[in-house]
């Protein structure tokens, strides 16, 4: 599905260049960074080598760190086309700018309304897929990402192993959670859901949700079905909730892991 330049431009306030809602929704602006320290979470989840792994785009930059961590492929999904947007110009940035280049592009799109004046990306408009580039083109004047706390994540070394690894971009599906599993056509080592749940944190949302993409794992993949700072009440009823429905079905076992930046709730299939 291609974006409709129409409806883009209707979810965002033409004279300020806004998003005219506070919602996610299928145009609402992507993360420039990520506000999760990527590299930590994944070294909880103990990735195996030559994994198969689907994960939210989000910023893009989980993508890049399960690539850094040794998966072999990976796909990706979010309900906003902005997120495969920032996802694309990361991807390409790497693939022809140096790491002080990719920096400054990064941190200009966090801000700007006309990531086609970036001078950066300039660099790499030529290269960027036709699509993407076009969708950046015709949204001149909109902010189409969002800056807020975030996590500087991609060392020199890191940037150097990507220029290696990275020679197209992801695959991306473009759909909300509760509709990605329609989608899917295969099987993967992990899935990792990041926060998105914390929006939905009502065990008749979570618990289906969870069972049926835990369909799509292989025997003794994992799910991570939450990552945050910090759990609250709901979310604790929740995940419990749904931690004794995995369980009674057989599904596999779910466990509470606990960093000093993050609490996270991993579903292990059986």
């Amino acid at each position: 599905m291609k974006p409709d330049i129409s409806q883009a431009l209707l979810s965002y306030d033409i004279r300020t260049g806004r998003y005219a809602a506070d919602n996610f929704a299928q145009y609402s602006p992507a993360y420039a960074v990520t506000n999760e320290d990527v590299r930590e979470i994944l070294s909880a989840l103990k990735i195996k080598p030559n994994s198969n792994i689907l994960t939210v785009a989000g910023s893009g930059d989980q993508a890049l760190h399960y690539k850094l961590s040794g998966a072999s492929h990976v796909d990706t999904f979010d309900i906003t086309y902005n997120a495969k947007m920032i996802m694309d110009i990361k991807t390409t940035a790497i693939q022809n700018l140096p790491r002080s280049d990719y920096a400054l592009l990064v941190s200009r799109c966090s801000r700007s309304n006309d990531i086609s004046d970036i001078p950066q990306y300039q660099q790499i408009e030529q290269h960027m897929p036709t699509e993407t580039r076009e969708y950046i083109r015709h949204m001149r004047g909109m902010f189409l990402t969002r800056g807020g706390p975030c996590y500087d994540i991609m060392y020199n070394y890191e940037y150097a192993k990507l220029q290696k690894l990275i020679t197209e971009p992801f695959n991306f599906i473009w759909t909300d959670l509760p509709e990605l599993s329609s989608h899917l056509t295969q099987k993967y080592d992990q899935i990792y859901l990041s926060n998105i749940l914390q929006y939905h944190a009502k065990p008749e949302y979570i618990i289906p949700l969870v069972n049926d993409l835990s369909s799509f794992l292989n025997p003794d993949g994992t799910m991570m079905v939450n990552v945050a700072p910090f759990f609250v009440g709901e979310d604790i009823d929740a995940l419990r909730q749904m931690k004794k429905s995995v369980e009674d079905n057989g599904i596999g076992s779910v466990k509470f892991i606990r960093t000093h930046l993050f609490h996270m709730c991993v579903l292990q299939k059986r």
